[in-house]
């Protein structure tokens, strides 16, 4: 019983990873296309938006291999 517990955990935690990254790529889609990297604030948030893509699929990679 623990078993099957522990695989729907991990299947709803990979569900919930794919869907917030989904959801990052969609913002910086839509705030790609409607604004140029012009300023410091949008070069922050840029390079905010790198890292945060990065650490997800660190973290997705990372779980796989364990």
């Amino acid at each position: 019983m623990s078993q099957a517990l522990a695989v729907t955990r991990y299947t709803l935690i990979e569900m919930t990873r794919r869907r917030l990254l989904v959801v990052i790529v969609v913002i910086g889609v839509v705030l790609m296309g409607g604004t140029d990297a012009s300023g410091a604030v949008d070069i922050w948030f840029w390079f905010a938006y790198v890292v945060a893509i990065s650490v997800l699929l660190f973290w997705s990679v990372r779980r796989k291999q364990v």
